[in-house]
């Protein structure tokens, strides 16, 4: 998804994220104002750090909220560090592995429910390796 399509997105959500713990309709929270300014205090800060790691699986910190975070700025945050994460972890070999990995345990899931004595490391690798491949893609 491009950066612009993606600061959108967050910015919506975290729009009714905002009108939902302050009480408003989503349209009176304005993207480049404080959110202090429009009434939240750090306990609603704290409920909207949960929001925000329950829905994009982000830490933010409450303490950004003192320092008169605004919608955008708290959407610009949660890009970049969703962006962090997804640089992080596209190391192809760790997709491949992992890939393998899942592909070998559903394997010897497969095998148990049919009574064959198959653990996840037994699995055959060209099963695995195939299926990986097709993740990866």
């Amino acid at each position: 998804m491009p950066r612009t399509e993606a600061l959108a997105l967050v910015e919506e959500t975290l729009r009714a994220q905002i009108a939902r713990i302050l009480h408003l309709a989503p349209e009176k929270i304005e993207l480049e104002r404080s959110v202090l300014d429009m009434g939240m205090d750090s306990l609603m800060g704290m409920e909207l750090g949960m929001a925000v790691e329950e829905t994009f699986e982000v830490k933010l910190s409450f303490m950004a909220i003192p320092e008169g975070a605004t919608v955008r700025s708290l959407a610009v945050r949660i890009v970049e560090s969703i962006e962090a994460d997804a640089e992080s972890d596209d190391s192809p070999l760790d997709a491949q592995s992992a890939a393998q990995a899942e592909t070998a345990a559903i394997a010897a899931d497969l095998a148990r429910k049919h009574a064959l004595d198959v653990n996840a490391t037994e699995a055959t690798p060209a099963i695995a390796g195939k299926r990986a491949e097709e993740l990866v893609e």
